[in-house]
Formats: structure tokens, C-alpha cells, sequence
């Protein structure tokens, strides 16, 4: 059975989002055809008028027709749009092609398509009111923005890609390559799905977490912010997450509160993370022993930091120091 795949796109659309997806397709038809089968996919970029669209980088995309044309599809597909701020998403999401395209997958999600987004492409998603009660992703630095504006979203940054049911999020840009390999391996196989990965050159991963850096998600809340300078000055020592609360004027509990509605972590993960995160740093940038990085972000040995990167970031200490 072929499948119709629209991808959506909007003004300021990510070029790689774009184009990741349709390179992933196009190998496994291409793959497919060289098997003696039949193309599994047709693959249409649509926007809103049928007119080209102006990328983030500022290129002139043509497409192949119009938003009506996804009434045919069995697939949608969104890519985010290039932003740089949480202001930008306020901005994203007032405009008028997005709540558009909100309306096109409200339209689709009732007649039992398939819906897939990467990026900030989860907000258009969310706005339609499409994720609600819902595990979702988006790019690890505007997981807390999403959490933030959408509440009855189940979100988990740390992924590349969640799957429920018809509705797949995928999260930074490149993740969208993560999601197409999903509809590669739902409909034409493991065995295409790992050849297209062989052929682009496409590691298989699972996590954000080692791209997750706490002072980039941090959003406006004061006391998360307090929160992450106490930290910071205080990394090498040990404390405990009282002195923490009582250092930025909150009770433990307020604190918790206010972590896991910010950046969806419990005091002893926010703490982990930023203490992980500047032992990579520290890796990647220095060439002191490993023992002597542990010292510094609080940690009394190698072995405790060695075991918390594997866990955490899903790479060795060794992999994240930079040869040379």
C-alpha cells in the first residue's frame, strides 16, 4: 500500500527539517524500487496557498501545492520554524498561517491521519490542542517554554522522539530524520529503516540529554534562576537541597514545585544536570584528569561521575573529551 505524506510547511520553516524528512523518504523508496517492490511513499511539501515559502535562512522554497491537498494524506508532517527566544514563540504562534495550519491537523487528526512534528513545529501542534494528555518533545532548549504554555502535555525533552499512537513528536531539527526512519520502519521495515540509516549516515539515538544545558532552558521564572547561579557558585561544595531552598528564600517543597514546572526536574536532578553539564565542559575544554573534574563539580570520585555520565548523557567521559 502507498502512503501520502504531506509535509506542511510555514514561513521561516527550518531548512534542514524540511529537507532531512524528504531525504529520508526518498532513499527508502529509492531503496525499495531497487528491491523490485513498489515505491512505499509519495511525498508532497504544501503550503498554505501553494505558493513558495521563505525559509529561516532565508531561501525560496517551491512546493508542490496547497494545504487542501492534505485531505489526501495519510501522513502529516510539520517542521518547527526557526526561532531563537521564548518571545519568538509568543510571536509564532500569533500568527495567522500557524493557527491555520492548526486547523488543517485538527481536520486530519479527525479523520485518523498520522501527525508528525519536530521542533517548535510541537507549539503549532500544542496551540491546536492536539498534545493535551499526551507524552510529547520538542528541541531540548524550549522544553520548559512548551511545558510552560501547555500544562496537560506530558513533556519529556530528554527524548529525540516520542511515539503515541498516530501522533509522533520529534525534537531538535534534526530529529525529523528520527521521526521518518519511525514511518520507514512502520510501513516498509526494520530492515529498509536500518539501509536508509547506512546510506545517509544516520546514528541511532534515543536521547537529548547529552545536548541538554541548563542555563539555555532556564525560562523567566526568578527563583529557578536564583536557583542555578546558588548552584553554580556553590558546585564543589556539598549541600543539601535545603540549604539550596533556603539559599534563594523558598521552602524545599516550593522549590521542588517550581523545578518541576520549569524544566519538569526534581532538586536533585536540576543539581545533577548542572553538575554533569560543566563536568562536560570541563572535559571538552581542559585537559585536567578526570578525578580532578569530579572534585570540582562536587563529587568526591571518578567512578560517581563516570557512571552518572553513561546514565545521564549516555556517553563516557572518554567520549565527551575532545582528542588532542
Amino acid at each position: 500500500m502507498v502512503r501520502r505524506i504531506g509535509v506542511l510547511v510555514l514561513e521561516r520553516v527550518t531548512d534542514s527539517g524540511v529537507s532531512v524528512a524528504l531525504d529520508v523518504l526518498r532513499a527508502a523508496n529509492a531503496l525499495t524500487r531497487r528491491a523490485g517492490l513498489r515505491e512505499p511513499f509519495v511525498v508532497e511539501v504544501l503550503s498554505k496557498r501553494g505558493r513558495a515559502v521563505t525559509t529561516g535562512a532565508g531561501l525560496r522554497l517551491g512546493v508542490h501545492g496547497a494545504w487542501k491537498r492534505a485531505s489526501r494524506c495519510d501522513v502529516l508532517l510539520v517542521p518547527g520554524c526557526w526561532v531563537e527566544t521564548a518571545d519568538e514563540v509568543e510571536a509564532l504562534l500569533e500568527r495567522e498561517d500557524v493557527k491555520a495550519c492548526g486547523l488543517v491537523l485538527q481536520q486530519a487528526a479527525r479523520r485518523g491521519a498520522v501527525l508528525g512534528t519536530s521542533c517548535t513545529g510541537a507549539f503549532v501542534m500544542a496551540a491546536a490542542g492536539l498534545l493535551d494528555g499526551h507524552r510529547a518533545t520538542t528541541t531540548w532548549w524550549l522544553g520548559s517554554e512548551l511545558r510552560r504554555r501547555f500544562p496537560l502535555i506530558d513533556v519529556d525533552e530528554s527524548q529525540s522522539l516520542v511515539s503515541e499512537g498516530r501522533l509522533l513528536c520529534a525534537g531538535t531539527v534534526f530529529a525529523m530524520a528520527d521521526l521518518a526512519l519511525a514511518l520507514v520502519t512502520k510501513w516498509v521495515g526494520p530492515t529498509i529503516a536500518r539501509q536508509v540509516m547506512k546510506v545517509l549516515l544516520l546514528d541511532a539515538h534515543t536521547s537529548q540529554g547529552p545536548y541538554m544545558v541548563l542555563n539555555q532552558v532556564a525560562n523567566d521564572e526568578p527563583g529557578v534562576r536564583a536557583a542555578e547561579v546558588w548552584v553554580r557558585k556553590n558546585l564543589s561544595k556539598p549541600f543539601s537541597v535545603g540549604q539550596l531552598a533556603r539559599a534563594v528564600a523558598m521552602s524545599p517543597r516550593t522549590l521542588a514545585r517550581r523545578l518541576e514546572g520549569s524544566l519538569g526536574v526534581s532538586p536533585i536532578g536540576f543539581v545533577r544536570r548542572i553538575r554533569l553539564e560543566t563536568a562536560a565542559q570541563l572535559l571538552e575544554t581542559s585537559r585536567l584528569p578526570l578525578d580532578e573534574v569530579a572534585r570540582k563539580v562536587g563529587y568526591e570520585d571518578a567512578g560517581t561521575l563516570r557512571r552518572l555520565m553513561r546514565r545521564e548523557l549516555g556517553r563516557s567521559p572518554r567520549q565527551v573529551r575532545r582528542p588532542g
